[in-house]
């Protein structure tokens, strides 16, 4: 291989290399904007924590009512 081959397949390579890099940087946007798609509005603390109130408060609903029931048949 000559001098000069070897600058041209350095040179094409660089070339490659830049085209690779571009096309890496585009998918890298295109997957944080499919991100911003996919992922919920609140942190996901918040998300977990809103969750999980949300089941306490089902949770909570339910012990009230059976117990509402057993003071009903106690109270007769």
């Amino acid at each position: 291989m000559t001098a000069l081959e070897a600058t041209a397949t350095v040179e094409q390579l660089e070339t490659e290399a830049q085209s690779l890099s571009a096309k890496v940087e585009r998918l890298r946007c295109e997957i944080a904007a499919m991100k911003q798609q996919l992922v919920p509005q609140l942190p996901a603390k918040d998300s977990v924590r809103v969750a999980g109130h949300a089941e306490f408060r089902a949770a909570l609903g339910k012990v009230v009512s059976e117990n509402r029931e057993l003071l009903t048949r106690l109270s007769k």
